[in-house]
């Protein structure tokens, strides 16, 4: 666990793409990003926000890819 809030965590990946790939993701199951909650969705934002903050300043990243796939089309 990196962070958590009510409604949003993030977690290192278990199959990490590259060596600090973090999950964001609501608690809640939603099928996609159009369903979330406005709330739900400032709340992973703000995880997101609070991680990619964290990164920069204990491990120096200074770049980031932010990928949100939604539906079998977007994988």
């Amino acid at each position: 666990m990196v962070a958590e809030s009510e409604h949003a965590f993030s977690i290192l990946d278990i199959h990490p793409m590259n060596r600090w790939h973090t999950t964001v993701m609501p608690k809640a199951h939603y099928e996609n990003i159009f369903d979330i909650p406005i709330e739900v969705l400032h709340e992973v934002m703000s995880i997101l926000k609070y991680v990619v903050n964290l990164y920069n300043h204990k491990l120096g990243i200074d770049s980031v890819q932010i990928i949100s796939s939604n539906g079998k089309v977007a994988q």
